[in-house]
């Protein structure tokens, strides 16, 4: 009895041999964001002289749901047949047959046909497509197999839903006038699969790989963002670091003179800039504010020098300015003449 088994096995070794390798089918694996509709390549190798293939393929069904199957370099495409009467349980029947009989090939690495499914699962579920014998049998047969089966290997096709690929917080910091090397730009990002990859490109041929850069020049920064995930997930976003600081301006006019006519004199700085959030200032050491001391039009009393100051609290930059008050208080001399008599 051992004699007639073991004859039996190397019989089927031999013609299995003799029908050459079995056909390969190689899928890459996926990652998904919900919601996302995608495609994937059925590859193959040892598609020599092959007559027919059919078998079912099954996933989760509550991971993704299926959209189509498509052929693609597929020899005698109208022969690719699918039924759906399984799909809610996760099943596709698929069949291929050459008319005649005749033995059909391609070459190793050639995407026979396209599988395309969206994904209805949460971020964090997966399923992987397998061949399997139910409901429909596996069998793959060849020119030289004569209608016996030559086996079928297959490999990947996992799919693996994430969430997408999103930077959820940002934090811009602008240089100012108390802190000009500050500019910086800080970032959070989830979803996706990790290790992340930042390319950064910026004004002067500046480059970064960091997830954060720092000490930035004003410009425009641009980033690209890339997971780990298969194909992978990118992201692509813009940053501005200010180019100018608001910085105020004051321009004081020439005041007149003080007189003893005119003991006030009234200082113009009314061109100097004007924003509600400036702070002003008004120094004299010498001279004397009499009004207005808090605006751009004080009115002043004595001679001395009179400086303006304005600040812009949000970024600690001022400007300022002096101006001088001057009088012109000399007394008129009165000459009568001699003294004489009147008659």
């Amino acid at each position: 009895m051992k004699k007639i088994s073991l004859t039996i096995s190397c019989y089927l070794f031999l013609l299995s041999l003799s029908f050459g390798q079995a056909l390969e089918v190689i899928m890459d694996d996926y990652t998904a964001v919900p919601s996302e509709s995608f495609c994937l390549k059925f590859k193959v190798n040892n598609f020599e002289e092959i007559v027919s293939s059919q078998y079912s393929l099954q996933w989760d069904p509550t991971v993704m749901s299926f959209d189509s199957l498509t052929a693609n370099n597929l020899p005698i495409p109208a022969n690719l047949f699918y039924n759906t009467s399984f799909i809610s349980m996760g099943q596709l029947l698929v069949n291929w047959f050459d008319t005649f009989g005749n033995g059909n090939s391609v070459p190793d690495g050639t995407t026979i046909y396209e599988l395309c499914f969206t994904a209805i699962g949460p971020a964090g579920a997966s399923t992987t497509i397998a061949f399997t014998d139910l409901p429909l049998q596996i069998e793959v047969t060849s020119e030289a197999s004569n209608g016996a089966h030559i086996g079928l290997d297959f490999s990947g096709g996992t799919v693996t839903i994430v969430d997408p690929l999103i930077i959820s917080n940002v934090i811009l910091n602008q240089p100012d006038c108390m802190n000009p090397d500050v500019g910086s730009i800080e970032l959070e990002v989830e979803g996706g699969t990790e290790p992340y990859l930042f390319e950064w490109t910026g004004p002067s041929g500046y480059t970064a790989s960091t997830e954060d850069i720092l000490g930035l020049n004003a410009g425009e920064y641009f980033l690209t963002i890339t997971d780990a995930s298969n194909p992978a997930l990118s992201l692509i976003d813009t940053f501005l670091i200010s180019a100018g600081l608001d910085v105020p301006s004051v321009t004081i006019e020439l005041p007149a003179l003080l007189t003893c006519a005119d003991t006030l004199v009234t200082l113009d700085a009314s061109g100097s800039s004007t924003n509600p959030n400036y702070e002003l200032f008004w120094l004299t050491s010498t001279g004397n504010i009499v009004l207005n001391g808090n605006t751009l039009n004080p009115v002043v009393n004595a001679v001395g020098n009179y400086e303006l100051i304005i600040s812009n609290p949000d970024n600690g930059c001022s400007a300022s300015a002096s101006v001088s008050v001057e009088e012109d208080v000399a007394v008129p001399i009165a000459i009568a003449g001699m003294d004489g008599l009147i008659d």
